[in-house]
């Protein structure tokens, strides 16, 4: 529970690390320009008293008064934690065997159906997801105005042209993982029980639904001239929750290219009925753009409060 850290932007990412400000900087912002990650600063975490009564298990970390570094963190300067990532996979794929083990309908889906083929090399390749190259035979041409390739001028919040080179646009399957809280403080306390037989977790496919609303110029890296392909901007809808298959949930969020050249997902879902945000899920696009492994990821509280629960996901497009 205590990787989550700002450090990370609350996802599956390496710590930032940053170097000290210059001689010449404000000293009362060096120690927020720092990128520490907060198994690093657990010393200098002991002089909030507040903070050492709401947390004397010292396992739960994160509030929305320290999300936000000074100077923001760049795209280009986080890389995924493949470590994490890889035991993500690890969960959800034993996670989704027991539930389809268990269904009382095994012929409406069978695991072994999906499961087999992502272990495929072939699923990890660019452009494998279902009508993936469509949007690159429609992209906007080099010789066209705010086209790919062309220069616009502006802040990196103005909107440019751009096409789906991801292959963000369509539909998702999404399955989530979640342990019981009680029991997640438990296994926190003693790692050993998260191997034991009698440990389960809930799992639900999710559906969900994404659509492009625009797309905006990303930052150029430090020492490079070359300007990532747009951010992409979405919305959409998914459906069902841990209390209701039928619930609705409003999702937006922005697709872009981060520090080795991977995808980063970023969304944040609506609670039941309102647009009020409740849970963010930070994820990377395994594979490169629109291979056919989908994304694998972690969701939290979108306010990163404590305590917040988080748990892994693994999502495929499937139209």
């Amino acid at each position: 529970m205590r990787y989550l850290s700002p450090t990370r932007m609350w996802g599956p990412f390496q710590p930032v690390q940053r170097e000290a400000l210059s001689a010449s900087a404000s000293s009362t912002s060096t120690s927020s320009y720092q990128g520490k990650d907060e198994d690093e600063d657990d010393d200098e975490d002991e002089e909030n008293e507040d903070d050492e009564d709401e947390d004397n298990l010292r396992l739960i970390y994160g509030t929305n008064r320290r999300s936000h570094l000074n100077p923001p963190i760049a795209p280009y300067e986080l890389v995924p934690d493949y470590v994490w990532l890889a035991s993500a996979r690890i969960v959800v794929e034993a996670n989704l065997k027991e539930a389809f083990e268990q269904s009382d309908d095994p012929d409406a889906f069978s695991v072994g159906d999906i499961l087999p083929l992502m272990r495929k090399m072939h699923t990890a390749r660019i452009g494998g997801s279902p009508g993936y190259w469509n949007e690159w035979a429609n992209r906007p041409g080099d010789g066209n105005e705010g086209g790919r390739g062309s220069k616009v001028s502006g802040n990196l919040n103005e909107e440019v042209e751009g096409w789906d080179w991801a292959g963000v646009g369509g539909i998702w399957k999404r399955c989530i993982c979640w342990l019981d809280y009680r029991e997640l403080l438990i296994h926190n306390l003693a790692p050993e029980k998260f191997v034991e037989d009698s440990t389960q977790e809930a799992c639900r496919m999710i559906p969900m639904s994404i659509r492009i609303t625009g797309y905006s110029k990303s930052p150029i890296p430090p020492d490079s001239t070359i300007r990532p392909l747009p951010t992409i901007h979405v919305e959409g809808e998914s459906i069902g929750s841990d209390r209701s298959l039928r619930d609705v949930r409003k999702v937006k969020g922005t697709v872009g290219m981060i520090g080795d050249g991977a995808i980063r997902w970023s969304l944040v879902s609506s609670a039941t009925g309102s647009s009020e945000s409740e849970w963010s899920s930070e994820s990377v696009q395994i594979g490169g753009p629109g291979a056919a492994i989908g994304l694998l990821g972690m969701w939290t509280g979108a306010l990163h409060e404590r305590p917040d629960p988080l748990g892994p996901f693994w999502a495929w497009k499937v139209g």
